[in-house]
C-alpha cells in the first residue's frame, strides 16, 4: 500500500483529467494506493470491480466513483471482460471550494456517496459533460479554468439529485477488509515469490479453502488467476522498459519457474508471445526516436 503522487501540469490550478482504456493487464501493476487528492472515475465501457475503502463496488457503462482524500482504493479485473474504458478527474481539495458553494446545502465532498448508477438520459448528459472537461483541459483555451469548474459542478449536482442506493456493493467486515488489504499488500510485494494459497492462508491466519472462498467472493476473481495477472503485467513493464534483457531471465523475475509456463500464461493473457510483445515495444520506440 503506497501514496500515489499526483504529477498536476499546472500547480495553479490543480486538477489532471486522463482518458484511459485497455486490457487488465495495463492496470494491474498498480498497487493498492492512497493520495490526498480528490478523484472522479467514470466508466465509459467495460466492467470489472473497485475496491474503495471497506467496499467492493460493481463497476459497468455508467458508473461514476468518487474516491475522497487520503482513501485506500484500486480496481479489480473481470477477467471474463478484461476490457475497460474510463475518465479519470484528479483535483486538489482547495480547488473544491471554489465551486462547492454551487451544491445543494453546501454539501462537503465528504458527504458524497462513492458510487452512483444513472439512468440512460442520464448518462448521456454525464457523458456529454466529462467530454467537455476534457477538451477544455487538454485545449486550454480562454477561460478554460472557469468553464472546467462549472462542468464539474454540474457534474456533481448531477449526482446530488441521483438518489437511486447502490444496491450491489458489498460492505466488507472489519476482519475481511484487513484481509484483502493483506493479501493485495502482500502480493505487490512478494508477487515474484514462491506464493501459494496454504503461503497466504497462514499469513492472515485463515483455513486455504475459506481464504480462497472469500477472494473470489469478493473480488469476483479466483486469488491463483490475480496473481497470474499480476506477474504477467510486471512481466509486460520489463519488457517496455528492458527490451533487450533475456525473455529467461524476465519469467524468473516475475516468479515462473520455467520459460515455457511464463509463455503459456503470457500468450493466452495477452494473445501474443513475450517475444511478439518485445518486438512491438522496440518498433514503437523506433517510431517515436524517428518523430
Amino acid at each position: 500500500m503506497s501514496r500515489q503522487i499526483i504529477p498536476f501540469p499546472e500547480k495553479s490550478f490543480p486538477l489532471v483529467v486522463r482518458e484511459v482504456s485497455g486490457e487488465f493487464s495495463e492496470f494491474a501493476a498498480i498497487a493498492t494506493h492512497f493520495h490526498p487528492e480528490i478523484e472522479l472515475q467514470y466508466i465509459f465501457a467495460g466492467g470489472g470491480k473497485y475496491y474503495i475503502k471497506n467496499t467492493i463496488y460493481p463497476l459497468k457503462k455508467g458508473t461514476l466513483l468518487i474516491i475522497k482524500s487520503n482513501e485506500i482504493h484500486r480496481y479489480v479485473p473481470n477477467l471474463k471482460s478484461p476490457w475497460i474504458r474510463k475518465i479519470s478527474i484528479i483535483f486538489s481539495p482547495r480547488l473544491f471550494k471554489h465551486f462547492s458553494s454551487y451544491l445543494r446545502n453546501n454539501i462537503p465532498i465528504s458527504k458524497f456517496r462513492h458510487s452512483f448508477l444513472f439512468s440512460q438520459e442520464e448518462i448521456t448528459v454525464i457523458e456529454i459533460i466529462l467530454k467537455n472537461i476534457l477538451r477544455e483541459s487538454t485545449e486550454r483555451n480562454r477561460n478554460y479554468r472557469a468553464i472546467i469548474l462549472f462542468q464539474l459542478s454540474h457534474l456533481l449536482l448531477t449526482c446530488q439529485r441521483n438518489e437511486l442506493p447502490f444496491r450491489s456493493k458489498i460492505v466488507l467486515s472489519e476482519k475481511q477488509d484487513k484481509v484483502i488489504k493483506t493479501i493485495f499488500s502482500y502480493l505487490d510485494s512478494h508477487f515474484n515469490s514462491k506464493i501459494t494459497v496454504n503461503y497466504l492462508s497462514n499469513v492472515v491466519n485463515l483455513s486455504p479453502n475459506y481464504l480462497s472462498y472469500l477472494f473470489k467472493k469478493i473480488t469476483g476473481i479466483r486469488l491463483k488467476e490475480y496473481l497470474l495477472q499480476k506477474r504477467i503485467a510486471e512481466a509486460k513493464i520489463i519488457l517496455e522498459k528492458e527490451p533487450q534483457k533475456k525473455i529467461i531471465e524476465i519469467s524468473g523475475d516475475v516468479g515462473f519457474d520455467d520459460l515455457s509456463s511464463f509463455n503459456r500464461a503470457f500468450k493466452r493473457i495477452n494473445g501474443f508471445s513475450p517475444s511478439q510483445y518485445r518486438s512491438f515495444c522496440i518498433l514503437n520506440r523506433r517510431k517515436i526516436r524517428d518523430f
